[in-house]
């Protein structure tokens, strides 16, 4: 039997909040020159990371809510584009 959407919203989210907060404040650095092989597995699990986060957020919202995110670029630009949809700015909040 097929779960209910928000169901799976809800394992959506979850699984995103797992890598979130490291996503979102960690700044993605490129490679540099002549990295490691394990320089090169850490920056694809990184682009990973990002990857998924951004397709949890996208998934987690309504159709309406994912036109406002779909230009974002980064799990980060998202996340504060919603923050700021549902919670407001500083001066909508005072």
């Amino acid at each position: 039997m097929k779960q209910p959407r928000c169901k799976q919203a809800d394992r959506s989210i979850y699984a995103a909040d797992e890598v979130l907060a490291t996503v979102l404040f960690t700044r993605f650095t490129p490679l540099r020159g002549n990295p490691t092989v394990a320089q090169i597995r850490q920056h694809a699990d990184e682009r990973t990371k990002r990857h998924k986060v951004m397709s949890c957020i996208q998934n987690s919202v309504s159709d309406v809510i994912f036109t406002r995110i779909m230009a974002c670029e980064s799990p980060k630009q998202a996340w504060d584009r919603l923050k700021e949809e549902f919670q407001g700015t500083e001066k909508t909040r005072q």
